[in-house]
């Protein structure tokens, strides 16, 4: 068993000197008419889509509220021991903000989310 495990080790790293040996490094030299779409002189600039879609773009902006009944629900007992001075107080918020753009007619928004 040991030795079947060494064989077959032996056989697989041959296998991948072999293939890591083939590899032609130099490959992107050999090409020859390779050229950069742009120049030296070009200003790459998003303005002209900017433009387009400008009055697409939409701010997102959210705020979820959990009830306090939620949070005593969790634990039946958590009254019995901290009182009801925890009812009175704010109920805890959650933000989040965000970005889309509107795609069609009809309101759809795409988001990164």
């Amino acid at each position: 068993m040991k030795k079947s495990k060494i064989l077959l080790s032996s056989i697989l790293l041959f296998s991948l000197c072999l293939q890591a040996a083939s590899i032609d490094f130099n490959e992107a030299d050999k090409v020859k008419n390779r050229t950069s779409p742009l120049t030296s002189d070009t200003i790459f600039s998003y303005n002209n889509i900017i433009g387009a879609t400008m009055h697409s773009i939409v701010h997102i902006a959210t705020t979820q509220t959990r009830s306090q009944e939620m949070l005593h629900q969790m634990n039946p007992y958590f009254e019995q021991f901290f009182g009801r001075q925890y009812r009175q107080q704010e109920a805890p918020k959650r933000h989040s903000l965000g970005s889309g753009v509107i795609i069609s007619k009809n309101g759809y928004i795409v988001t990164n989310n």
